[in-house]
């Protein structure tokens, strides 16, 4: 006896691909990245993702924006003078 494969399935009530289990997702995925950079494909300041779906319980392959929140952190003032050490003052402890 064979064993059976398990193959992503077009869910019409998500408009996706089905796929069971993440690791089938990420396969597809990796494929999908491969193709297109095969065929020169663009996604246009998008990447694929993978994310669980709420209403069929599946795993979906999609497109995101790829724009990446960057936190950037003030340099310290100057004018908080209590933290600041006087030339020949001990540090502080």
């Amino acid at each position: 006896m064979s064993p059976q494969m398990i193959r992503p399935v077009f869910d019409p009530e998500c408009r996706r691909v089905f796929h069971v289990d993440r690791q089938g997702a990420r396969a597809h995925l990796i494929a999908l990245e491969i193709w297109n950079r095969a065929t020169g494909r663009d996604l246009q300041g998008r990447r694929l993702i993978i994310y669980r779906c709420l209403r069929c319980g599946g795993y979906h392959v999609a497109t995101r924006s790829a724009t990446t929140e960057t936190t950037t952190t003030a340099p310290p003032s100057e004018t908080s003078a209590s933290l600041t050490t006087e030339p020949g003052s001990p540090p502080f402890h």
